[in-house]
């Protein structure tokens, strides 16, 4: 697209002025402001599943509310998260919700977290600050420009004309325009200029164009989210080694992984009468997540047992019970997070390639969700 004289012109102009205010205030912003943002997107998810839905209704941004007095929504709509999965059979449960909630904030922090870094906070704050300002100009301008009537106001009924999707997303556009030759680990190892993912992100969405509004955003969020999150989860093995930890600790990520399928599977096998998941996953029970829990935490103990008595190890126990119950249940969510998509998509299984116990995927699911977890646990107990 090509920009007229005088729209280049205002361009520039509002690019110095920032550059220029950067300058003359390098103290001024919210340092990790995206960090912030998501927490705050994670309290409103969970408080809608406490009050169905009627937290998101009060912070988000109605102008008829607003002009009625309600101005804290002026600033509270950056927090109310956007709708996720559409008609979806993944959007149908809350689990499902959650996962595909998951998906979309893990994207929108790490894209953040990039900017800050590359920009630096004043710069960073000052962009998503008039993202948010342009995003409520534009908002009341659409709700003064519809006629009364259409509202439905009398009836009860509000039109919310402004939300986050068009500012997250010219995170991501802005970050691939403004540097598209900016070099990123992909998969933590693999070096790929911003411009390729930005042009990655473009496909799905011409694709979704072509398809008349059949791909939903949610799909284009996952095809982004599984093209870097596998990686970022897998590259923490890397993260672990170079923390300086004996190379024996990246067994953990396994062993509580593993331990916790194999204690939950023989618990449900005997034990098991409560469904934990039955839309999700039919067979898993409440007993069999226990048992799971239980067995990590014994096989972690027995684990911190063998790396202190031959190994010359120095590994609390009090925190080593706590990391693997963590673990536990992590490695459950990333179990049922997967079987989740499988239901969604009609498939028993990821791939063949272990015969009976299906793909790659079917078998390391609950690895891709310790292995961070843990990296990050880990460093917080001290547990070296």
């Amino acid at each position: 697209m090509n920009l007229n004289p005088k729209e280049e012109s205002a361009l520039k102009t509002l690019s110095r002025w920032i550059s220029q205010f950067c300058y003359n205030h390098p103290n001024f912003g919210i340092p990790e402001l995206i960090k912030y943002i998501a927490v705050g997107n994670v309290v409103v998810f969970v408080g809608d599943i406490v009050t169905q839905g009627m937290l998101s209704w009060f912070i988000s941004f109605y102008p008829e509310q607003i002009f009625h007095g309600q101005i804290w929504r002026l600033i509270t709509f950056v927090f109310a998260p956007l709708p996720v999965g559409g008609e979806s059979m993944l959007a149908q449960t809350i689990f499902g919700r959650t996962f595909l909630f998951a998906l979309t904030t893990f994207f929108y922090y790490w894209i953040g977290t990039s900017l800050e870094r590359q920009w630096g906070t004043t710069r960073f704050t000052v962009f998503y600050g008039l993202g948010v300002l342009f995003n409520i100009i534009v908002g009341i301008v659409i709700y003064l420009s519809l006629p009364s009537q259409a509202t439905g106001a009398q009836f009860g009924l509000y039109i919310e004309t402004a939300n986050m999707y068009y500012v997250n997303m010219s995170l991501f556009f802005s970050f691939a325009t403004l540097f598209p030759d900016m070099q990123v680990n992909l998969y933590g190892i693999i070096p790929l200029k911003v411009k390729w993912l930005a042009l990655i992100d473009l496909v799905f969405f011409g694709y979704a164009i072509f398809k008349g509004g059949k791909v939903k955003f949610n799909q284009i969020m996952a095809g982004l989210f599984g093209s870097i999150a596998i990686g970022y989860s897998f590259s923490a093995f890397l993260r672990l080694e170079a923390s300086g930890v004996g190379r024996a600790y990246l067994l953990l990520p396994f062993i509580l992984s593993f331990a916790c399928d194999t204690f939950a599977f023989f618990a449900g096998l005997t034990l098991g009468k409560h469904k934990l998941a039955p839309k999700v996953s039919p067979k898993k029970t409440v007993e069999g997540s226990i048992g799971g829990l239980a067995g990590n935490v014994l096989c972690g103990l027995v684990f911190a047992w063998v790396m202190n008595r031959w190994f010359s190890g120095d590994v609390p126990y009090g925190a080593m019970a706590v990391l693997a119950l963590f673990c536990g249940a992590v490695a459950q969510v990333g179990d049922l997070s997967f079987s989740l998509i499988k239901r969604e998509f009609g498939v028993k299984d990821y791939g063949k390639i272990f015969f009976a116990h299906g793909g790659v995927l079917d078998r390391f699911d609950s690895v891709l969700f310790v292995a961070p977890a843990l990296a990050a646990l880990m460093q917080f107990l001290n547990v070296t």
